[in-house]
């Protein structure tokens, strides 16, 4: 079993930063995650930490964008880059950021899971773990259920090869349970274009 650990931004020094990462060299993690509570802004900590521990680095969930991500790699910061196409300019954005990861030869782990993180993780040649976080046995994912049938992240839904599906019809795949969005919305905006108005 690969054991990674996600610090999550939460250690507040540099010191409890080494002695965590010690521990994962102890244990042959094979990362450790997002240590510094500074969510990963600092290039310069995470190289000085890279000096103490033997434990590869995980980083750049918080950092946005192709050109933020490009500075961690040509400071030589991270051992590997996180990237999320929610969060980091979409399919594309991601798909920009993983062929540069590529070209540096780093793996580019797609952060947190859904149907667009599925399909930017299966036309990826160097990114090796779905993130499927945040559930347990008997512990169900806490992402509200936005999709319809037929698609799901539940732990339970692991292939026996250890593989998630790729959904594989038009778009993404995936078909909205808009009655469940609907019925659970909390707020409704709805913009105009500007020619559209009288």
């Amino acid at each position: 079993m690969a054991l990674m650990y996600d610090a999550a931004s939460e250690l507040q020094t540099f010191a409890d930063a080494i002695y965590v990462g010690r521990a994962c060299d102890e244990g042959g993690y094979l990362w450790f995650e997002d240590p510094f509570m500074d969510a990963g802004w600092s290039p310069h900590a995470a190289r000085q930490l890279k000096e103490n521990i033997r434990t590869p680095l995980m980083l750049t969930e918080h950092v946005r964008g192709l050109e933020g991500k490009a500075a961690w790699i040509g400071e030589r910061a991270t051992d590997y880059i996180r990237v999320d196409p929610d969060y980091d300019m979409g399919i594309t954005g991601t798909m920009k950021t993983a062929h540069l990861a590529e070209a540096f030869g780093l793996d580019c782990e797609i952060h947190a899971a859904g149907p667009a993180q599925r399909h930017c993780m299966a036309s990826m040649r160097n990114s090796s773990w779905y993130e499927l976080s945040l559930v347990a046995p008997g512990v169900a994912n806490p992402v509200p259920p936005v999709f319809g049938p037929g698609y799901s992240d539940a732990l339970e839904d692991i292939g026996a090869d250890g593989c998630m599906p790729v959904p594989d019809g038009p778009g993404l795949g995936v078909d909205y349970d808009w009655d469940y969005i609907l019925a659970n919305r909390t707020a409704f905006q709805e913009f105009t274009l500007r020619g559209d108005r009288p």
